[in-house]
C-alpha cells in the first residue's frame, strides 16, 4: 500500500537531516539600526539580526540555473546560486528575500565560511520534507558579514 504524503515527507525529512553537515545562522539585516555621529565621525550599530542560529544545513550549488532577476549563473567565477536546506522544524516562519544565511561551520567544505549567502527565494512544496532556501553568493570575492 502506498504511503500518504505526510508519512513520506516525515520519513524523507528525518533521513535527509542525517546528510546536513554544515551549520548556519539566518540573519535579518533590517533589524540593525546604524547611527552616524557627525561630530565624532563614528557609526554605532544597535540591534540583533539573528533570526535563528546553530541550524544544521545541506548546502549545494545550483549549476546553470536562471537567476530570479533574469541573469544566468553559468559563470563559476561570479555570482553562483546556492540551495540551502534546513530541517522543516528549524524555523517556522517566512524567510524573506535579502536575509543572510551565514555559514558558521562546514567541516567538509570550510571555504563556505568565506561567503555571504543572500536569500533570493523560499518556495517549498506543501508536503516539504525540508525547508529549501535559494541564495546567491559572490564567489569571486571573499566576504564576511559582521555587525
Amino acid at each position: 500500500m502506498a504511503q500518504t504524503p505526510v508519512v513520506w515527507a516525515d520519513s524523507v525529512g528525518t533521513i535527509s537531516d542525517e546528510f546536513k553537515n554544515a551549520t548556519v545562522t539566518i540573519l535579518d539585516p533590517s533589524l540593525i539600526t546604524s547611527t552616524y555621529n557627525v561630530d565624532t565621525g563614528v557609526t554605532s550599530q544597535t540591534g540583533d539580526p539573528v533570526i535563528v542560529a546553530g541550524v544544521l544545513a545541506r548546502i549545494q550549488p545550483v549549476r546553470l540555473a536562471v537567476d530570479t532577476r533574469g541573469g544566468t549563473t553559468g559563470n563559476p567565477s561570479g555570482e553562483v546560486r546556492m540551495r540551502v536546506q534546513i530541517p522543516r522544524t528549524a524555523y517556522v516562519g517566512k524567510i524573506r528575500r535579502g536575509w543572510i544565511v551565514n555559514v558558521t561551520a562546514a567541516s567538509r567544505n570550510p571555504e563556505l565560511l568565506d561567503y555571504v549567502l543572500v536569500v533570493d527565494a523560499v518556495i517549498n512544496s506543501s508536503w516539504r520534507a525540508s525547508t529549501t532556501i535559494e541564495c546567491t553568493v559572490d564567489v569571486e570575492n571573499v566576504s564576511d558579514w559582521t555587525l
